[in-house]
């Protein structure tokens, strides 16, 4: 199995446990953006961005990605995490 089937089944599978918990969950497939996916949750008024990823993850890449984030944070009332699996 390649990286990208990897990674593409775990994104999927976070969304699925997303809509299962009552949640909208958009996957942005292949969009080289800093997030793989958005979930939406009504009851909280919280959006989240998710970025996935498989295999090692440096701090060096982890600081780069929460960075991207960072001029969200207090602007919007939103939520960033990275789901990492190995």
């Amino acid at each position: 199995m390649t990286n990208y089937e990897k990674g593409k089944r775990f994104e999927q599978k976070i969304a699925k446990e997303a809509r299962e918990s009552g949640l909208i969950a958009i996957r942005s497939a292949a969009s080289k953006s800093p997030y793989d996916i958005i979930i939406l949750n009504n009851e909280k008024r919280l959006i989240q961005f998710i970025q996935c990823k498989t295999g090692n993850i440096s701090d060096k890449k982890l600081t780069k990605i929460e960075k991207d984030f960072s001029p969200l944070k207090g602007y919007y009332w939103v939520d960033f995490k990275v789901l990492h699996k190995k």
